[in-house]
C-alpha cells in the first residue's frame, strides 16, 4: 500500500496547480524518500507490523496534505 501512496504524492507534485516553487525544492527529497529510504525501511521492518502500519499512516497523511497544498483550490498551509 505504500507504493500507490508514494505515486500519489509524486503525481500531485508533478501536476501542481499552486506552490510550484515549493515543488521544485521538495522534489529531490520526495524522490529520495520514495525510491531509496522507504523500500529499505519496509525490507528491514517486514516482520514489525506496527512499524509498517505507522509508516502507512504517515504516508497517507503526507498524500492528503500534498494534495491540499499543491492542487486544492482551498488555501492551506504546508503544516497544519
Amino acid at each position: 500500500m505504500l507504493g500507490p501512496l508514494s505515486n500519489k504524492v509524486k503525481l500531485t507534485m508533478e501536476y501542481a496547480r499552486k506552490n510550484k516553487q515549493l515543488v521544485i525544492k521538495l522534489r529531490p527529497l520526495i524522490q529520495l524518500l520514495t525510491e531509496q529510504l522507504l523500500p529499505n525501511f519496509v525490507a528491514q521492518n517486514s516482520a514489525n507490523y506496527s512499524a509498517i502500519r505507522d509508516m502507512h499512516n504517515l504516508w497517507y497523511l503526507l498524500s492528503l496534505k500534498s494534495q491540499q497544498v499543491f492542487t486544492s483550490k482551498i488555501i492551506h498551509t504546508c503544516i497544519d
